[in-house]
């Protein structure tokens, strides 16, 4: 008997997480990838733009076509810019299709929150009621009976598998600040001035303080961890290295927490998890790089009444491709590892 193979299309595979989709999903045993559409590459070899893939992927880039798209796979992948896919991914959904999407475009609940922070109309917010928030070790029960997943964005995930056991667990205040640095990769593969090689080598500087498009998703998730309304106040950084994210947590914990309680709390929450490690010492991101692991610790002020998280991750794959295909697992009922362990540095 065979490998049972499922058949998989990427709608925007140009960028750089459709071409880390391509890249695991080429590994992954289960899978066929039978459609590619990326409609400014249309008609042009994936090898011409990604030359990794010479020679191990012979497609050629196609317009979106919706009827085509739907006879040529069963489980799609949406990597297209926020607001553009939006009614692709209800076509496909509509169409009994399982679907990923890793814009913004369905991690929000409320409609007027979508609206104001990405400043476009939302023509498929019905959709929202059956779409689940794709952090994968949190959400796993809902994500196995999902035909929508909106994967969550990269300091998303960071920040928030930093944060769950904590909030869960009622172990810290209601206030909670954050200060984390991406790699460019993050920005996307459009071009910018301010992304350009001699404006970020050998610099840092932060960005959109406390405006960044992540900062609704997390309030959103950290209200419903901590069930109550939470202060959260969120600073991202730019690093001049092209991929990873490092996110610090600092929260004021409350009265008689100590050390051990927490350890015991991080170790329960994550002690069966496939890609959450927690770490004797603060992580970096070259550990993570080209893998799905989230890397976490902790530490306390000397007087006891401060904790701050450390939260390493690689933006491209556990912030967004990695994390996609661990969900597509989940979905279809596969161990989430599969495709997965032995990509980047995971054993």
């Amino acid at each position: 008997m065979g490998v049972f193979k499922i058949k998989v299309g990427i709608i925007g595979g140009s960028g750089y997480t459709g071409s880390e989709l391509i890249k695991i999903l080429l590994k992954h045993p289960h899978v066929d990838i039978t459609y590619i559409s990326a409609n400014k590459y249309a008609g042009e070899n994936i090898s011409n733009l990604f030359p990794q893939f010479e020679g191990i992927i012979d497609y050629t880039f196609k317009k979106f076509n919706m009827d085509e798209a739907i006879k040529s796979a069963d489980f799609f992948f949406t990597a297209l810019p926020h607001g553009v896919g939006i009614e692709i991914v209800s076509g496909l959904v509509n169409a009994g299709k399982k679907v990923i999407d890793l814009s913004a475009d369905f991690r929000l609940d409320d409609k007027k929150t979508y609206e104001d922070w990405y400043k476009k109309e939302h023509p498929g917010f019905d959709l929202i009621e059956k779409t689940v928030y794709g952090l994968s070790e949190i959400y796993k029960e809902k994500i196995q009976k999902a035909f929508l997943v909106a994967n969550p964005g990269c300091y998303s995930t960071a920040i928030l598998l930093g944060l769950f056991p904590l909030l869960k667990n009622k172990l810290i205040e209601k206030q909670i600040i954050v200060d984390a640095k991406s790699g460019i990769s993050g920005a996307g593969r459009k071009v910018a001035q301010e992304y350009i090689y001699t404006k970020v080598n050998e610099n840092f500087k932060a960005y959109s303080s406390f405006n960044h498009r992540h900062q609704p998703e997390i309030e959103q998730e950290i209200n419903k961890f901590g069930k109550e309304n939470i202060d959260f106040y969120f600073i991202p950084h730019l690093l001049p290295v092209d991929r990873g994210i490092m996110a610090t947590i600092y929260s004021d914990l409350k009265d008689g927490v100590g050390y051990e309680e927490i350890e015991t709390v991080y170790k329960t929450e994550y002690g069966k998890s496939r890609f959450v490690k927690i770490l004797p010492n603060e992580p970096d991101i070259k550990s993570v790089r080209g893998s799905n692991y989230c890397h976490l610790s902790f530490n306390l002020s000397s007087d006891k009444k401060k904790i701050a998280v450390f939260s390493a991750i690689d933006n491209l794959v556990k912030g967004a491709s990695g994390q996609a295909v661990q969900n597509m697992n989940i979905m279809l009922g596969m161990e989430e590892n599969i495709g997965l362990k032995n990509i980047g540095l995971a054993p």
